[in-house]
C-alpha cells in the first residue's frame, strides 16, 4: 500500500512540475 501511494505521489509531483513549467514558460513568453 505505501509503495502504491508513493508512486502516485511521485506521478502527481511530475504532473504538477510539468504544468508549472508550462505556465512559467507561457508567462515568460
Amino acid at each position: 500500500m505505501p509503495a502504491e501511494i508513493r508512486t502516485a505521489r511521485a506521478s502527481d509531483v511530475d504532473d504538477l512540475a510539468a504544468i508549472e513549467k508550462a505556465v512559467f514558460s507561457g508567462d515568460r513568453i
